[in-house]
């Protein structure tokens, strides 16, 4: 696949279990802003394995993403002052 996933808004969805009775039995959806997928596993288990390692990046990265833009509105740069003015002199 030579494509990228935007993490920004991803959702991992698992079907019920009433939703199994296809070929696809082990499948899980990838939904994202600009495509979804639907992925089958070999098992239960390794569907589940790769959901969550899947959310956990998402999770991570959207966490990363929020400190990103709370750091970006609540800090104000003084363009005017030189780096290091303001620190203490601790040699005095």
């Amino acid at each position: 696949m030579h494509h990228e996933l935007p993490f920004s808004g991803m959702e991992i969805q698992l079907p019920g279990d009433s939703e199994g009775n296809d070929d696809y039995t082990y499948k899980f959806n990838v939904l994202t802003t600009t495509r979804s997928l639907i992925l089958s596993a070999k098992s239960k288990e390794m569907r589940d394995e790769w959901a969550v390692a899947i959310g956990t990046a998402v999770g991570q990265f959207q966490s990363k993403q929020s400190l990103i833009e709370l750091v970006s509105t609540t800090s104000k740069v003084n363009t005017n002052t030189r780096l290091g003015q303001k620190a203490n002199n601790f040699n005095k």
